[in-house]
């Protein structure tokens, strides 16, 4: 019996919900026959989470009521439960509520449990924290973030003063779950980033998909937030291989979603398109209403922006439609001005008069400016149409300082157009002339941020699609590797997690660089004594063939050893200290003596460097590969420059290492850093391609960035900032 709970517990854990099921199935069968009320207990409560976790994960509302019945199976027993098994029934029972929503049911329960938890010589500290952390779901759910937020904070109170985290690791992971939820949507970035991290590491130390799914996506929207969208796009790729792999429904409908609009933001319409389709194709019946109702507004606006006013017509139409039924007022003030901006577009102007002027009202109604820049705007086109110019100048103008207030460039843009028009109909010429100018400046300026992010677009689509590959090919070599394997549930779950590890490229690459250690070795020394063994039997042909195994061995070892540092720089917890930049500059010039005598390099730097705050062995190993570098793209037949200088910029010190050698082709300039990159063929310049990769993680990990300026056929220049820090 126990076995049986054991192993489905374990399996539940890995969210192998299926196996987690057929095991309790089993034991609850064993229970009932035995007559063991406890042992019915706590199966019935441990399946009620195996089907309240798979309504969640398929979407199905019919699997909790297959909880609820397990959960009243329990309540019903015929023996005398502890406190504290009473209090884990009811809060079981609040949750499986909660997910239906049904909140006065769900809160009904957790006041029962409260009765308990408050009552004299209940000391369960574990349970107490489950309470919270129920009470504070249910809270968050109905958008009492502020009484969410402090539930959490006394949860954690009690977490921090009963228990030690390395001991209720499952615990804490529930706690930084809620947390970093509650903070996102108090857009505390920063905060929800630090649960975040916390919560990724917990996860993968736990090996709970969820929880690690869910870290994920937090990781991904902070760094949406702050329009680092290949991060992003790189954590929602991994949360929506890992949600496929479980099932999880709801997760990959809200991966697809945001990885939608973040190809919005990049310009990339279609691939938007193409993932809200999706969305819609297979989840429209089963999202809730909010989500459809912003997927319908985001796809409208994609083909009005297009000026497709009759396609955009009915998503509008239809996020008018569902946050009217869903009591969605700031959706449905939105739903209402992009409808009037339709209507305006294919002309219908008594229409849009009528959507815009709803519009205005909900918006002054709720306080809400979302949306309030599309609406005055459009208003503007109105009384333009109209021949009502001082309104439409009115209007023209309060849409331009919303639009500016929110950062919409577009709307900025678009202002600037329509009261440009509007003046150069009322006679104002020379206001009309300083309208375009803005105009152009505001337009050239969106003109550059949208190409900078379709070629960040065009990054993420080489980065998503190398990904691909490579877990291609890892699943490959495990689908070869499990023919030899038995084919026993630990193998099977190993292979697993094979497979999801080496999703990851910087552990793939660290567990590689060990791993294939051995068997290059053994290749080879074996290469190696058959030479030596059949030297006299050996043609020419054949000794060239070994030849060339000796020299892919070796080639193949220094890959890995640079793939070992690059996969390694920064883990250690090296204190950071002030340094002489030249001191640091004086040790890379040791070690690399050799090197510079052969190529009669000279290095020289300014004088009076200055003091940097940074990690000594970091710093030297970023120089130096720095130096080597620039040493060894040298023109022919030309002795190698190389110098450094420093100053302080916007609080940083920049450094730059500027040198005489090959330089690089601007078309080479956007992938210098990239890892494996080789702009030349190895019988020019030989190499990994890992040096300025390494470079690049160390440079971040120090707090700075790196770039590079270059002339083909003159020199470059590397230039890293470094965080100036005053002396405490």
């Amino acid at each position: 019996m126990d076995t049986l709970l054991q192993d489905s517990l374990e399996h539940f854990r890995h969210k192998m919900l299926k196996k987690a099921l057929v095991a309790a199935q089993i034991a609850l069968d064993f229970a009932r026959k035995e007559g063991s009320a406890a042992d019915v207990f706590r199966t019935c409560l441990l399946l009620a989470r195996i089907f309240s976790t798979n309504a969640r994960y398929a979407l199905n509302p019919l699997y909790y009521q297959k909880a609820l019945d397990f959960l009243q199976e329990a309540e019903g027993l015929h023996w005398a439960p502890s406190k504290e098994n009473k209090v884990d029934l009811l809060i079981n029972k609040a949750r499986v509520l909660g997910y239906q929503h049904h909140m006065e049911a769900a809160y009904a329960c957790l006041g029962d449990a409260e009765k308990i938890v408050q009552s004299s010589g209940f000391s369960d500290s574990r349970l107490t924290i489950r309470y919270f952390l129920t009470k504070g779901s249910l809270a968050y759910e109905e958008g009492k973030l502020g009484v969410a937020s402090e539930i959490c904070w006394k949860a954690l109170e009690l977490f921090q003063a009963n228990f030690e985290k390395e001991k209720e690791k499952e615990l804490l992971a529930e706690l930084y779950s809620l947390f970093a939820n509650v903070l996102l949507r108090k857009n505390d970035f920063f905060q929800a980033l630090e649960y975040g991290q916390a919560l990724l590491a917990l996860s993968r130390g736990l090996e709970d998909v969820e929880k690690e799914i869910h870290a994920l996506m937090v990781m991904a929207i902070v760094s949406s937030s702050r329009n680092n969208y290949k991060i992003a796009m790189q954590y929602f790729q991994d949360a929506l291989m890992k949600s496929e792999a479980i099932g999880y429904q709801q997760s990959i409908a809200d991966c697809l979603i945001n990885m939608a609009t973040i190809y919005a933001h990049l310009y990339n319409y279609d691939d938007a398109l193409l993932r809200y389709e999706e969305v819609m194709r297979q989840y429209e019946d089963l999202l809730d209403k909010k989500a459809l109702v912003t997927i319908f507004n985001n796809v409208g606006n994609i083909h009005a922006s297009r000026e497709r006013f009759e396609k955009a017509k009915p998503y509008f139409e239809k996020a008018l439609s569902l946050s009217n039924e869903a009591h969605l007022q700031g959706e449905k003030a939105l739903a209402l001005a992009q409808t009037g901006k339709v209507y305006t577009g294919l002309g219908e102007l008594e229409k849009a008069t009528n959507y815009t002027r709803a519009a205005a009202e909900l918006l002054d109604a709720i306080g809400s400016v979302n949306g309030k820049q599309i609406n005055l705007l459009n208003q503007a086109v109105i009384f333009l149409k109209k021949e009502s110019l001082d309104l439409a100048k009115a209007k023209a103008e309060e849409g331009i300082a919303v639009a500016e207030s929110m950062g919409d460039e577009a709307s900025q843009i678009k202002g600037y157009q329509i009261l440009a028009d509007i003046l150069e109909k009322m006679g104002a010429l020379s206001e009309a002339y300083h309208q375009l100018k803005k105009l152009a400046e505001k337009q050239e300026a969106f003109t550059r941020t949208q190409l900078n992010r379709q070629f960040l677009d065009l990054e993420i689509k080489n980065a998503l699609r190398e990904k691909q590959l490579e877990i291609e090919q890892l699943t490959k070599e495990n689908e070869y590797q499990s023919l030899l394997l038995d084919k026993s549930d630990q193998i099977k779950r190993q292979n697993d997690e094979l497979v999801q590890m080496n999703e990851d490229l910087k552990q793939f690459a660290y567990v590689a660089s060990h791993d294939l250690k051995e068997p290059l070795r053994m290749i080879g020394s074996y290469a190696q004594i058959i030479t030596r063994m059949y030297e006299d039997k050996l043609d020419e042909k054949a000794k060239t063939y070994f030849g060339y195994i000796t020299e892919g061995v070796t080639r193949m070892n220094k890959l890995l050893d640079a793939l070992l540092k690059y996969t390694t720089v920064g883990k250690s917890d090296e204190e950071f200290e002030w340094l002489e930049l030249q001191y640091i500059v004086d040790i890379c010039k040791v070690h690399l003596k050799v090197l510079i005598e052969e190529s009669e390099a000279r290095i020289t730097y300014d004088d009076n460097l200055p003091e940097v705050y940074s990690a000594r062995s970091l710093l030297i190993l970023l120089i130096q590969n720095l130096l080597s570098n620039a040493i060894k793209f040298r023109k022919p037949d030309t002795k190698p420059k190389v110098h450094i200088s420093a100053h302080t910029v916007n609080g940083m010190v920049e450094v730059r290492v500027s040198d005489n050698g090959i330089g690089i082709a601007p078309e080479n300039l956007g992938r210098i850093f990239e890892i494996f990159q080789r702009l030349h063929a190895r019988s020019q310049y030989e190499g990994t391609g890992i040096g300025l990769a390494i470079c690049h993680r160390i440079v971040q990990r120090l707090g700075g960035n790196i770039r590079v300026e270059s002339i083909e056929g003159e020199g470059s220049t590397f230039i890293f900032t470094l965080p100036k820090k005053s002396h405490e």
